[in-house]
């Protein structure tokens, strides 16, 4: 069976707001099917990460 495109794909993710860094060098390749969840501390980029994906922030760096 040939490997599918993933769902979601995140190369070298880099957002930053001034001098403050929020995602840094993300890699992130999530296959078709798969679940995904988004832990960390306030402040490490989860719901930063989220906006990129849905197109209401566009990356620093990298590519979504």
């Amino acid at each position: 069976m040939p490997a599918s495109e993933p769902a979601i794909e995140i190369t070298s993710l880099t957002m930053r707001y001034g001098r403050t860094g929020s995602v840094e060098q993300l890699d992130l390749t999530v296959a078709a099917g798969e679940v995904l969840g988004s832990l960390g501390p306030n402040g490490a980029g989860e719901t930063t990460t989220l906006r990129c994906l849905i197109g209401l922030l566009g990356p620093t760096e990298g590519q979504v």
